[in-house]
């Protein structure tokens, strides 16, 4: 303010930035034991609690650690592989994140030696295996665990295992190994089995065969389907290089022997029985040699039919069934090969390979609508009872013969010209006079025409013809000539194209 109180102003504008808050992720590393992801990061312009977020393919969870300008590190410790995201948020609004993809450590392994198949006469198999990045391992022989090997990784180092003192990492060293494997005679399967720290599976197996002496078992005698009278039977027999055997009836053991080289006498009971000597080798490998006999009671009647079993066709008989000379009740016979036995087929005598219904009857012996038709030639089945019936076995409340939609028994106008609109008693315009003027209602120009009236061939009376007026007219102006009108011939005409039409329509039938 100057003294004469004038004024100045003179400013200037000065901007102080606002401090920018970050959350830095320097790096983040995963162990060489594929178990721990190591999280290097700073804050700027901050002091105070991170919050992370880790999520995987299947699996998040969130933590928290203290931030600050200082480099700082978090550790995590994911139970999947693939894609992880780590996520940490200052400030409620600033975020930052880094993706480490974390790739499962390939199990391998393999059966170095025996190779497959190899054959030994000893007992033991000098097994030569790799295996390596397994969390769990096992030896099996013949589906069973035989040894368990733990676990293995290759790049597993030293220091990682003083860091984790809980995983039990073993062997990372020396990844090919021996085992030996004690096997029974003859064939067996040893497999290498390893789970990868994914769960991925991995199996490899060989097959070794300790060789079993050669086994022999044979019946010497009887020879195959020999009878005998009795129920005892002399079975002779040759084992070799059997380590126990036994007899068998019909499955069910019987006897038992030491003997490699001899005979032996079985009750087997009469009828037909199957005789075997079962025989197991050096590895416990059955085998078997069998024979049937068929003994013979020639007074044994099993059904109790009368009929001796020697001539009796028709075993196991129902007891106080009637039987034929042959043993046989009409439930167990089928005299015409039709599939129903005669105690339930009505139509004995069936023509061969016809096919017939629960009663063995065949469509040419039923007339299933009792309409004197038989149902092989009857194209209306179902008929009403007491219905009068065609050669076809239709009723005429079953045809259409002039097809015009309306059954014979109600259809009023037979003969109908085939396509005509009819009335649901079968007459189409063609053949009604609804006023009864003598002209059909097709070509009758003046329906509705008084009873009585003299009209010419429009239905209509000559003074009003083509006018569509059905007023009374003299019927002196009539057609003098006594013949009919032409409405009366057209509908002469159309009743005769229908009759055509109605003949025409059931020769074709």
């Amino acid at each position: 303010i100057g003294d004469n109180n004038t004024s100045l102003e003179d400013c200037i504008t000065v901007y102080r930035t606002t401090p920018v808050t970050r959350l830095t992720i320097e790096s983040a590393e995963l162990s060489s034991d594929n178990s721990r992801i190591t999280l290097r990061y700073r804050a700027e312009n901050f002091s105070g609690t991170v919050y992370w977020i880790f999520n995987s393919t299947n699996s998040n969870y969130s933590t928290s650690s203290y931030a600050s300008s200082y480099l700082r590190s978090k550790y995590f410790y994911p139970n999947t592989f693939g894609q992880i995201e780590i996520c940490g948020t200052i400030s409620n609004s600033v975020t930052e994140c880094v993706t480490v993809n974390r790739i499962a450590r390939q199990v391998e392994g393999t059966i170095q030696s025996p190779n497959n198949n190899t054959v030994y006469q000893s007992s033991y198999v000098n097994l030569t295996y790799y295996a390596t990045n397994y969390s769990d391992g096992y030896i099996t022989l013949n589906g069973n665990n035989y040894s368990d090997l733990g676990s293995s990784f290759y790049n597993y180092s030293h220091d990682d295992h003083n860091d984790h003192d809980d995983h039990n990492f073993s062997n990372f060293n020396n990844p090919s190994h021996t085992e030996y494997v004690s096997i029974e005679y003859g064939q067996s399967i040893i497999c290498l089995e390893l789970t990868g720290e994914d769960a991925t599976q991995l199996r490899d197996c060989i097959f070794v065969e300790r060789t079993v002496p050669n086994h022999l078992v044979m019946i010497t005698y009887p020879n195959q389907n020999t009878s005998f009278v009795g129920s005892n039977v002399e079975i002779g027999y040759v084992l070799q290089n059997s380590s126990s055997n036994h007899f068998t009836v019909d499955g069910t053991i019987v006897s038992t022997s030491s003997n490699y080289s001899a005979t032996v006498e079985l009750n087997v009971g009469f009828g037909t029985h199957v005789v075997c000597v079962v025989s197991y080798d050096m590895a416990n490998q059955m085998d078997s040699d069998c024979v049937t006999v068929n003994m013979i009671d020639p007074n044994a009647d099993t059904d109790s039919d009368g009929v001796i079993d020697t001539s009796d066709l028709c075993p196991n008989t129902t007891q106080g069934s009637s039987v034929d000379s042959n043993g046989c009740a009409t439930y167990q016979l089928d005299s015409d090969s039709d599939g129903v036995t005669d105690d339930l087929d009505i139509c004995p005598s069936t023509q061969q390979f016809s096919n017939v219904d629960a009663n063995g009857c065949a469509a040419y012996q039923r007339d299933s609508d009792g309409d004197g038709i038989m149902d092989n030639l009857d194209t209306c089945p179902a008929t009403p009872a007491n219905s009068v019936v065609d050669a076809y076995g239709c009723a005429v409340s079953q045809t259409d013969s002039d097809s015009d939609g309306v059954m014979d028994d109600v259809d009023l106008c037979p003969g109908t010209i085939v396509g005509s609109q009819v009335n649901s008693e079968g007459c189409a315009p063609s053949q009604l006079d609804s006023d009864s003027d003598g002209v059909v209602d097709s070509f009758d120009q003046c329906p509705g025409t008084a009873p009585s009236t003299v009209v010419d061939q429009t239905g209509c009376p000559p003074s009003n013809s083509g006018t569509g007026n059905n007023s009374s007219s003299d019927s002196s102006e009539g057609d003098s000539s006594g013949l009919p009108s032409i409405g009366v011939l057209g509908t002469l005409a159309a009743i005769g194209v229908g009759f055509v039409a109605a003949t025409s329509s059931r020769k074709n039938e």
